[in-house]
């Protein structure tokens, strides 16, 4: 559990209220968690309290939006004066009825400018990928002549003969076209 949510042995114990070297005693078998630890644990983290013991289940409880929501106002009432949490929660509560749907449709406004600027993103980056691709695309047809001249090679007379006239771009190597 303590791997799975991020946390080293120093942080996991300090969230619980217990020491590092508890949490070590624990993980490796020289000590059992006492109940009030397997519910600090079980409340902390969500953790699904048939599982902490047996090992069997789902790892977290699964909970519903409404206990979720409960749950961090809870923790944020908890929290000291100046907490963000807090505060922000004390001004969502002191929301007119009236307002709310106003902020809901400025929420949706500001949904909407972030999606047009992801499409956005993505068509730049589609259309610099795709000129890209013509671009190797279309120089590949030329590599006779497009080889010599990125990797300085002189070919045979029969070759250059052959090979459809490019302006030399000496300074060009295969990586910089890719690139562009």
């Amino acid at each position: 559990l303590r791997s799975h949510v991020g946390l080293n042995q120093t942080d996991f114990g300090a969230r619980i209220g217990v020491k590092q070297s508890t949490i070590a005693g624990w993980e490796t078998g020289q000590r059992i968690p006492p109940d009030s630890a397997i519910v600090s644990i079980c409340r902390e983290f969500h953790a699904n309290e048939h599982w902490l013991r047996t090992g069997e289940g789902e790892m977290f409880n699964r909970t519903s939006r409404s206990e979720e929501i409960v749950q961090f106002a809870v923790q944020a009432a908890d929290s000291g004066e100046d907490d963000f949490k807090r505060r922000f929660l004390l001004a969502l509560a002191r929301i007119p009825e009236d307002r709310w749907a106003e902020i809901e449709a400025f929420a949706i406004q500001l949904a909407e400018k972030n999606k047009k600027r992801i499409r956005i993103d993505f068509l730049i980056r589609f259309a610099f990928l795709w000129f890209s691709l013509l671009l190797i695309t279309w120089q590949c047809v030329r590599l006779p002549t497009l080889a010599a001249a990125c990797f300085h090679w002189r070919l045979p007379a029969a070759a250059r003969s052959r090979a459809v006239s490019t302006p030399s771009i000496p300074h060009l190597s295969w990586f910089s076209l890719i690139v562009l």
